[in-house]
């Protein structure tokens, strides 16, 4: 069973960049983290659900890439992917990454 700390580690080792998630898909979960606020658990479904389409096969692959190289937690972020797909641990925790380096971007640039 995938932890969201073992999600966090585990996608410490992926290239978040290559999965092609739509800037504006994500802008409201990165402005609400740009603001300091704790996002709710509905505005993180509600991304993730709509990041999902646009990722999926990327994530898919690249989780699967990384059980090959027996990455830790990569068989449990597996699982996870495959018996829960966007509504999973693994999936709010990607979009909770590329969210909160959205926000950081956002504040750098002004």
């Amino acid at each position: 069973m995938l932890s969201e700390r073992a999600a966090a580690e585990f996608i410490d080792d992926l290239d978040l960049d290559c999965l092609g998630a739509c800037p504006m898909c994500l802008f409201d979960l990165a402005w609400t983290l740009r603001e300091g606020r704790r996002p709710t658990h509905g505005l993180v479904n509600r991304t993730a659900d709509w990041v999902w389409l646009e990722i999926e096969e990327s994530l898919t692959s690249a989780v699967v890439r990384a059980r090959m190289h027996e990455v830790p937690h990569a068989e449990d972020a597996l699982y996870d992917l495959e018996l829960n797909g966007w509504e999973g641990i693994l999936v709010r925790a990607v979009v909770l990454r590329l969210a909160c380096e959205m926000a950081d971007e956002m504040s750098r640039s002004g």
